[in-house]
């Protein structure tokens, strides 16, 4: 796949027009593109493809429908057909009321290339400074950091073989979440940390705090923090 970065193209007038007689007041994806943009742009993704090939589907539209879809919790099957059925998102897109889209397979694709070229972290970090921009998040604020139940793929085991495996080490891992809380302000994902499933919530604040200090977004001198929810017994 090739890409050539492109400028982005304004909101179409008919799609403007339309999205604005069914949403006077706007919705959350139109005020995302009015407010804040369209958060990405082509030469952000350019490393990820060749100079030459097919050419790819417009990566910086890729990224922001995989932040619709994580916000709305839709398979990519979904986030295809809200695409091509939902206003407000061919308003965010800068895309024709007509617009077909494209096959749920590529979103996967560019997930992949995403991992591959470690830029997973660049959709939180653009966002981020979208958000900083216009004083919406700030340093020094209020903040709290919680981790998700253990996630991991096991078989389905009797109480007797769960017995027998307690004292083996557990697998899988643990997502830590740090979110902005400040009263005045949006409460915002700020950061986003993956460590293994035995770890204590307390020895992942370290490199938590690294990630926030280089983007210079450390909490304040009070800081909440969240015990990780426990994982229920099956029993």
């Amino acid at each position: 796949m090739s890409l050539q970065p492109q400028a982005i193209p304004p909101v179409p007038e008919t799609t403007a027009r339309t999205a604005h007689a069914a949403f006077p007041r706007g919705n959350r994806s139109m005020v995302i593109r009015d407010e804040l943009g369209t958060l990405y742009t082509d030469h952000d993704f350019a490393t990820l493809f060749s100079s030459r090939g097919q050419p790819a589907e417009v990566p910086w539209r890729l990224a922001l429908i995989l932040v619709f879809q994580f916000a709305e919790s839709l398979s990519d099957e979904q986030a295809l057909e809200a695409l091509r059925a939902r206003i407000d998102w061919k308003y965010a897109l800068s895309l024709d009321l007509d617009d077909p889209g494209f096959d749920p397979s590529v979103l996967s694709e560019f997930r992949d290339r995403l991992i591959a070229g470690s830029l997973e972290l660049h959709l939180l970090d653009a966002m981020l400074a979208h958000v900083k921009s216009p004083g919406l998040l700030k340093a020094r604020g209020r903040q709290r950091s919680d981790s998700t139940h253990v996630l991991a793929a096991v078989r389905a085991l009797n109480r007797l073989q769960i017995v027998g495996e307690t004292p083996h080490q557990w697998t899988g891992y643990k997502v830590h979440l740090t979110e902005s809380c400040d009263e005045e302000g949006p409460h915002c994902i700020i950061h986003v940390h993956t460590s293994v499933a035995p770890g204590l919530n307390y020895d992942a604040l370290d490199p938590i705090h690294e990630a926030l200090a280089a983007r210079e977004l450390l909490p304040g001198p009070s800081i909440w923090w969240m015990p990780a929810t426990p994982t229920p017994l099956p029993w």
